[in-house]
Order: C-alpha cells, then structure tokens, then sequence
C-alpha cells in the first residue's frame, strides 16, 4: 500500500532507553495511530511495533527494547511508518532537524541507544535516509529466543555445574507440578529471596487483607531464604510447587528464578517492589553504566503488575524493569500505610528517643544513601565525599540531630 501523506519530524531527542519523536506543529498524532517498521531490505515484512506511548498531539516515546512483541527489535534496517485509518504515513526529516543527543553516564552523550559489553553489544541508530526516519539495529550477542537455558550457564568451576544441574531439575520439577498438580485459584504465594521472614510490603499486604478477612476465602504460603548459604534444594524444590499452583505470586525485590520459567496463563505475578520513588536507576535505566542491564536479559520481565507511588513514577519503573507502561500501577507502596497512623507515630517516636535521647527537643534529618556498585554483594559508599566537620557544625547551629542509615551496608 503506497504512502499518500507525510509527517514532518521536528525534533528527535534519546531520554536513557526512550526515543522521543517530535513532530512539527501542522502535522500532530492521532490516538488511533499505529506504528510500523518496515525492513528497507531482505524478505522480512513490516510488524507493528509494541512500547509506543503517545505523550501529547506531538510527540511520541518509543522504547526500541520493547519495540517487537515487547523484546528488543532484531538487528536491521528499517523505515518508520505511521497507519492512520488505511494509510502509511511516512516521517520526513527536514535538514533543519537535528537528532538531539542525550546526556548519559557521567559526561557522555549519544544520539543512539548503546549497550556495549565485552560478549554483546546493542545499538538502535536513527538515521535520515532519502529525507525519511529510518532506524538501523546493529547486534552481537542477539539471542535467537528469549527461552531459558540452564546449559548456557555451565562453568568449568565445580560449583557453577552442580548449580545448573540443580537449575534443570528445579525447572523440570516446577513442569511436572504445572501439569499434575491441582492450580488453585485461591492461593497466594509470599517470595523473597532478600528476606528469611515476612516483612516490608509483604508484610504491610499480608496484614491488610488479615484485618479485612480475607484469609478465610485465600489460603497464604511463604517462601523465603535464608541469608546464610541461601536456599537448599529442597526450599528451591517448594518453591517451585508454589509457583506453580498459586494463582497470586508476590515478591518485593529482585528474585531471578522467577523470571525463568513459564507460567500458567491465569497467574498474577506481583512485584511490591521494596524501594520508593525513583532516586537512583535500576536495570535497563542504567543505559550508559557498567552497571545497565543487558537488553537480552529475563530479569523482571515475568512481572504481570508492579506497585508504585505515583503516576509519575510508572515510565521510569516500566523502563528499568523492561516491561510495558500497562504493568506499572500507582496503587501506592503497601508499608507506607503506616505513615498515616497517627498511633503507629507516636509510638516510633517513644521508642526512637529511648534509643536516642540525643534527639530530643531537636529536628531529626535522616540521611539514608543507596550504595554504588553493582548488587549488594559489592555495595559500598564513599565516605570521603562527606565533611564530617562542616556536618557537625551545621548541626550545632541549627540544633539539628544526623541520623545515618545506609542501605545494604
């Protein structure tokens, strides 16, 4: 079907993993538009393409890692096009447009998404070919499927193969429970791999529906790991039974056994994720970092909905989780119902000027960094950005109490 109207680009900007396309002011989106990518070579056909998102009349956020069945696009070259009632519309690139660069890392811009690591890389390049937006795809490492395979992992180290042998037996054992073991439909299962008790937004969840009763129509099933020698085979065995026969999964933190298996088609994965608000990046948002996560990677993608504090914050996770905006809920963060407790507040402030008398009759600041690095194995924070004694002093003058709480160390 030939194209009949142009779209006239006026900006092309990158924001991490999302492109942004501008368009001129004679020439907005309709709500009705789809998006296409034509391959300008080959046998291929054209497919509509997934994680478009229309921000206003003029401007489009397009995430490429999502942007082919909700996985990144496959390597090529491709042309742009918008369907509009029957028609492709193509996008014009006017020599007065410029592809504005993003500022990644810490001085680095790029007019492209790059990941690059040592064994694969992955690039989405926009170019104007002919005055049309077109984009290149270049790969290495490109996975033929996004299947798991436990065969892939094995080291020549000892450890590494007898955990991948565990890796196949878990995974056929949760198979085996799939297809012959009752689903149940009033099941919930609570899972952490950061936690050997209930707590955090599990814990916030499980008691709210306890008070509203709700137990009395669910049955409730625990799975967590020790943080000493992390979990056994025969904890890894239970929780794949669960997995595999709730219908209501809840987990609150990164969890990477959960992202490796198929599930039932009725089952809800919730991810209650532990932290608020969006402070540092996580996960594909660290485009640009030696810390990003590969394109390629299962991690979070199994997540049928995330919890989060607010509207503004659902781009941002649905980007760092590698997931569709649809996912991503602000249903608010479970624990902080206390917040509003007015008992619950007095009762923390008795019980913190016990432990701190120090901090009576003074204004409490809290200063609670994330650690740098890469996982909490390798966390650590550098103490020598801080002046101590400039820190010290403001606190005298302004009758101010310091309490330093940093996470994971």
């Amino acid at each position: 079907m030939p194209a009949e109207e142009k779209l006239h680009l006026a900006c092309l900007r990158w924001v991490r993993t999302s492109c942004y396309l501008e368009l001129a002011a004679d020439t907005p989106y309709y709500l009705s538009d789809e998006f296409w990518l034509a391959p300008t070579s080959g046998t291929s056909t054209a497919f509509r393409l997934t994680g478009t998102y229309i921000e206003s009349d003029h401007c489009l956020r397009f995430r490429p890692l999502l942007g082919q069945n909700n996985k990144p696009i496959c390597p090529g070259s491709y042309e742009f096009l918008v369907v509009r009632e029957g028609k492709q519309l193509r996008i014009t690139v006017p020599q007065s447009v410029q592809f504005v660069p993003a500022q990644i890392g810490q001085s680095s811009e790029v007019s492209s998404l790059a990941y690059i690591q040592v064994a694969s890389s992955y690039f989405v390049i926009p170019n104007c070919v002919e005055g049309k937006l077109t984009l290149t795809i270049e790969a290495k490492g490109f996975p033929a499927d996004f299947k798991f395979h436990p065969r892939k992992r094995l080291k020549a180290a000892k450890k590494a193969l007898k955990r991948a042998r565990e890796d196949r037996l878990v995974i056929a054992f949760y198979n085996f429970c799939r297809k012959h073991c009752r689903y149940r439909e009033n099941k919930i299962l609570f899972t952490s791999d950061n936690r050997e008790e209930l707590g955090g937004n599990l814990s916030a969840l499980y008691m709210r529906m306890d008070k509203r009763g709700l137990f009395t129509q669910y049955q409730s099933v625990f799975s967590f790991q020790p943080q000493r020698g992390g979990r056994s085979l025969s904890n890894r065995l239970s929780l794949a039974y669960h997995l595999a026969t709730s219908k209501f999964i809840f987990c609150d933190d990164h969890q990477p056994f959960l992202y490796h298996i198929n599930y039932d088609k009725r089952t809800q994965l919730v991810q209650l994720w532990h932290a608020c608000g969006t402070f540092k990046t996580i996960g594909h948002g660290r485009i640009g970092t030696l810390e990003v996560q590969s394109p390629f990677s299962l991690n979070h993608s199994s997540y049928t909905a995330v919890t989060v504090a607010a509207e503004q914050d659902i781009p941002v996770y649905a980007e760092a989780f590698g997931i569709p905006d649809e996912r991503v809920h602000a249903w608010g963060i479970p624990r902080h119902d206390e917040l509003l407790d007015l008992e619950w507040q007095q009762q923390k402030r008795a019980e913190f000027t016990k432990k701190f008398p120090a901090s009576v009759d003074k204004k409490v600041v809290v200063f609670a960094p994330t650690f740098r690095g890469y996982g909490k194995g390798r966390a650590y924070y550098d103490f020598s950005q801080l002046d101590i004694s400039a820190i010290a002093r403001c606190c005298r003058k302004n009758n101010l109490f310091l309490f330093l709480k940093c996470i994971h160390l």
